[in-house]
């Protein structure tokens, strides 16, 4: 434990290798109800647009708007409920990883309807729209997960290469003023 965060070191070199320990290594280690996944392109911009009303879901991210259905579900900045991934952890059969496929499109967009008959909810649209965006830059959000330099947070490449430094790839669950269900920082770095 260095500094509230938990360091767990991983050999992410690939999308599968994040989608591995997203789907089966972070349930296990997770002792909240929700957790917040924040990408190396992710920030939060303002904790103090926190809503309680987004516990009561079990999947949160930015909207698709490229997609026609089943829109709710950027993966690089999202809440997701700890009962979620302990039910696709424990359902490997059922949910497999996908490789080469983005953990989010899998989850959010070929496993979503199997899921929501199990019980599991996704937020509305307009809750995912206060919560995130992807890849449109506006300061209305919790946070955002974005790519484009031109349309990221004008801090993103100082507070990347502070947190991160200059190489490597990081997921974090990470706290700015968010509520005390979200505290519980867990970090996997790469070893150098």
């Amino acid at each position: 434990l260095i500094g509230g965060n938990t360091i767990i070191p991983c050999d992410c070199r690939s999308l599968d290798d994040v989608a591995r320990i997203l789907w089966y290594d972070m349930p296990k280690i997770v002792k909240t109800s929700h957790f917040l996944i924040c990408q190396w392109d992710g920030w939060v911009l303002d904790g103090a647009r926190w809503d309680p009303a987004w516990l009561d879901v079990d999947y949160l991210g930015a909207p698709w708007p490229w997609h026609d259905n089943l829109t709710i579900g950027n993966g690089g900045f999202s809440l997701r409920s700890t009962d979620l991934a302990r039910w696709v952890a424990a359902n490997p059969g059922r949910y497999p990883l996908r490789p080469g496929e983005n953990e989010d499109v899998t989850l959010c967009r070929r496993y979503r309807t199997e899921l929501e008959r199990d019980g599991f909810v996704w937020g509305s649209r307009a809750a995912a729209s206060a919560f995130s965006f992807e890849p449109v830059n506006q300061q209305r959000y919790l946070g955002g997960h974005s790519r484009d330099p031109k349309r990221g947070h004008p801090l993103r490449h100082r507070l990347r290469e502070r947190h991160y430094g200059a190489g490597g790839y990081q997921s974090e669950v990470r706290q700015r003023r968010l509520p005390r269900t979200l505290r519980r920082q867990v970090v996997y770095q790469r070893p150098a």
